[in-house]
């Protein structure tokens, strides 16, 4: 009988089984794999079984002593991932992000012991940001999940195009490295199509010209891919978006016109495709996202502008949370 409580972790298997196979650009699936990952833990702890209750007690350990590891280094880890950050990228807030957080951290922990000394209305502001940092972190590991998922699927190669998305480019007309990693997995994905025997996929260059760019970036990409080795008849050039979502949006109006087909991928970097999935669900883009590689000291930063971002999404969901956060800590403080 006790491995009825199998049930509600399978239950939950299958619910993240059918949302992710049916539209894997989804926060859902995140949440849901994370939520089967918990109920299998607890599930485990559960059976009377001698060889399941040790599987179950070296899980539970694994897992417990992970969360203690990331606990005690994560300040750490941030502090020396922004000196590389600062010593190696651009000095912009979207870089600092890692150093801000562990600033934030850092203060939380010194004050977290002066806390119960304080008068209750002096402790609400401090409770109720322990109740935002549960809650963002929550929501982070839902998104963090969401989209390492993503980033696991691999497309068919049948594609028609592949939306290369634009970014900055250095001096106002070089292909940075990380631009040039987004065109050089999309080559590689067409080669790889070609080589199976399947149809050159054209590539859609997509991105604007800055104001303090000399052109725009889809041409500097297209150009790069050629001197690369891509055959510019399969190239088209989309240069008027300024943002993801135009990216996506312009792209698809030029694919129309075309008429080439209806399977279409995009590549950009592995930590922005999972958002940029959902401007292209946003705009009716039927296309799934393939990543280029990006250099791991970069990545902390990266994930957490796309998180940023993300929350804007949804803006109105997250501030109703915030309130009644903010209540639940007034009230705990008034009970206390």
């Amino acid at each position: 009988m006790s491995y009825l409580i199998l049930l509600l972790p399978f239950l939950i298997l299958l619910s993240w089984y059918i949302s992710f196979h049916t539209e894997p650009r989804r926060l859902l699936n995140g949440f849901l794999f994370n939520a089967f990952l918990i109920s299998l833990m607890g599930a485990l702890a559960g059976i009377s079984n001698s060889f399941v209750e040790t599987v179950a007690l070296i899980v539970i350990t694994v897992g417990v002593l992970g969360v203690f590891l990331i606990s005690i280094s994560t300040i750490p880890f941030l502090l020396i991932n922004a000196r590389m950050v600062f010593k190696r990228e651009s000095h912009s807030l979207a870089n600092m992000l890692g150093l801000i957080l562990a600033i934030v951290l850092i203060v939380q922990w010194f004050t977290k012991s002066l806390v119960p000394t304080w008068p209750w209305y002096v402790q609400i502001p401090f409770a109720f940001a322990s109740w935002l940092g549960i809650y963002f972190m929550l929501a982070f590991l839902n998104f963090l999940s969401a989209s390492i998922l993503y980033n696991l699927r691999r497309p068919k190669y049948n594609q028609n195009y592949i939306i290369v998305l634009g970014a900055g480019l250095l001096n106002g007309h070089k292909v940075s490295r990380l631009l040039s990693n987004r065109i050089q997995r999309a080559i590689k994905f067409a080669d790889k199509q070609v080589s199976l025997g399947g149809k050159r996929p054209i590539l859609v260059f997509s991105g604007g010209q800055g104001h303090d760019e000399a052109t725009s970036e889809a041409l500097a990409m297209q150009k790069w891919a050629i001197e690369n080795g891509y055959p510019e008849a399969s190239t088209l050039l989309e240069d008027k978006s300024t943002t993801t979502f135009e990216n996506m949006l312009f792209s698809k109006k030029i694919i129309d016109l075309d008429n080439g087909g209806t399977n279409i991928l995009f590549s950009s970097n592995n930590y922005h495709i999972f958002r940029a999935g959902l401007f292209a669900r946003m705009v009716g883009v039927n296309a799934q996202g393939i990543g280029g590689k990006t250099a791991w000291y970069f990545l902390p930063n990266a994930f957490l502008r796309e998180f940023i971002a993300i929350l804007m999404l949804n803006k109105t969901r997250h501030v109703v949370v915030i309130l009644l956060l903010l209540l639940v800590s007034i009230t705990q403080q008034l009970l206390n």
